[in-house]
């Protein structure tokens, strides 16, 4: 993964972090927000592949 590539992921997996944090302590939980489930699978899949190209 070239350096732009890399940045442009980190980012969205600290937004995505942030917007999974907000919804869950601030608007009410899993309960009303069911798409918190699909992203967080997906935020973990990319922290993988980020740890994985160090």
């Amino acid at each position: 993964v070239d350096g732009t590539k890399r940045y442009w992921l980190e980012k969205l997996f600290y937004i995505g972090w942030s917007y999974v944090g907000v919804m869950l302590f601030l608007a009410g939980g899993l309960s009303r927000f069911w798409h918190l489930i699909p992203i967080t699978l997906g935020l973990c899949m990319l922290q993988n592949y980020l740890a994985d190209q160090d």
